[in-house]
């Protein structure tokens, strides 16, 4: 009976990060300070990814040179800013923006996409 009780205590404290000589039942302590390391993947979020909206808490800043912009109450979304400049004889990735009435931007794809204007819009063709 005894050597059950130190395996019980044993993994108590492991799973629940009790000391060893805590009975079970003991409320666990929060950790004094939060923690605030970076993820692996850095604090900002990437291209099409979700950076806003209500009740969302991941993040909130997008990798330059994107910027968030809102959808609908829900959901934000980094993407590429329809205002950026970018260079003679840059030429537009997957799934970007490559055309449309008072577009600015590069209006070649990179191979092997094509510019193909969207759902009858006058004001987007995408490199698909």
């Amino acid at each position: 009976m005894r050597f059950t009780s130190i395996i019980a205590l044993f993994l108590a404290s492991a799973t629940f990060g009790m000391a060893a000589d805590e009975p079970i039942g003991t409320t666990c302590k929060a950790p004094s300070q939060p923690d605030r390391r970076v993820p692996a993947y850095g604090p900002t979020q990437t291209l099409y990814g979700q950076c806003g909206g209500q009740d969302y808490t991941g993040r909130t800043k997008c990798e330059k040179p994107f910027i968030c912009k809102e959808v609908n109450d829900y959901y934000s979304q980094c993407l590429e800013d329809p205002s950026a400049t970018k260079p003679d004889g840059a030429v537009q990735t997957h799934y970007g923006q490559c055309g449309g009435k008072d577009y600015k931007g590069p209006t070649e794809c990179a191979e092997p996409w094509t510019c193909k204007k969207q759902m009858d819009n006058d004001y987007y063709s995408q490199c698909l």
